[in-house]
């Protein structure tokens, strides 16, 4: 007989729901919450009962439902201009045009078919040697190719290199204007739409801690990790070889060395003595692959 009842871990989620981009969730038989959910994946967060459920509520599966699935929704258009000086000293300038898929969500869309893109312009070219001069009208096509979101085309707005010849040249004198005309696209989507925002992920350490507090929020030294400014305690059996070390004046109360992290107490080894009350330098290593250290310093208050 089919429960209705079960709890979803870690590894459950990765069957069920889409991740948000940018993130890659964590695996494993941890029983996810409502605020892990929510963080690393594209859930209906306003179906019932799920929404009434507070962020350390653990969701029965029955409860949970994706969001819509992605699809091809709008395109956006960054134009990046840069210049640079030329070898007679006169700046030549350039643009980079950016031609990027967004989801419904406004996330990047990664396209199983390809789309293109048509930037028309106009020209004119002129030179010390024949034809010397040229002007017309001509296309540049931007492809988005499967597996891909964005595509990209370079134009010379304007360059010169003029005559009496310079020995910093190489022999030729021209000059050329472009002037962008139109942009007309294949994809039936609308464009205009916001880029993405990615995500970002930082770590924090609060500044200080309570050991002989009843309050578990701060009687010992937990490390968070901050996705788009949600902020979240971290899954340390997420970590197995990680290594810390606590230390003041050369007094290391606390260390660990590619183990689980437990969090510090503030006792020797977290099971002697309660150490003083001063500041306490912290280097925690992930040692995740990522390469993530995360250095502070924390008083210990009692």
């Amino acid at each position: 007989m089919l429960t209705n009842n079960a709890l979803v871990t870690y590894t459950d989620l990765t069957t069920m729901l889409v991740p948000i981009t940018g993130l890659t969730p964590p695996t494993g038989n941890q029983i996810a919450t409502k605020s892990f959910i929510d963080t690393y994946y594209r859930v209906d967060t306003a179906s019932s009962p799920y929404s009434t459920y507070s962020a350390n509520r653990c969701p029965p599966y029955q409860t949970i439902q994706p969001q819509v699935l992605p699809y091809l929704a709008c395109w956006n258009i960054t134009i990046l201009p840069y210049s640079e000086l030329n070898c007679q000293g006169n700046y030549n300038s350039f643009e980079t045009w950016q031609i990027s898929l967004l989801d419904q969500y406004g996330n990047a869309y990664f396209t199983d078919q390809n789309y293109s893109f048509n930037i028309g312009y106009d020209y004119t070219w002129q030179s010390d040697i024949p034809p010397y001069s040229e002007s017309g009208s001509n296309v540049t096509t931007v492809n988005i190719s499967p597996g891909q979101w964005q595509g990209f085309a370079s134009f010379t707005i304007y360059a010169v290199e003029t005559c009496p010849y310079s020995s910093a040249c190489d022999g030729s004198c021209f000059s050329t204007n472009t002037n962008i005309t139109e942009l007309t696209n294949t994809t039936g989507v609308p464009g205009g739409c916001a880029l993405p925002t990615p995500a970002t992920i930082t770590y924090f350490v609060p500044n200080a801690f309570i050991p002989e507090s009843s309050n578990p929020a701060v009687n010992v030294v937990r490390i968070y990790k901050v996705i788009n400014s949600t902020a979240i305690e971290l899954v340390y059996s997420n970590y197995p070889n990680m290594t810390w070390v606590f230390a003041t004046g050369g007094f290391v109360p606390y260390s660990g060395n590619n183990s689980v992290y437990v969090p510090w107490n503030g006792r020797l080894n977290n099971s002697g003595m309660l150490s003083s009350s001063t500041a306490y330098g912290y280097s925690f290593a992930l040692n995740d692959g990522s390469g993530t250290i995360i250095t502070g310093a924390i008083l210990l208050l009692r």
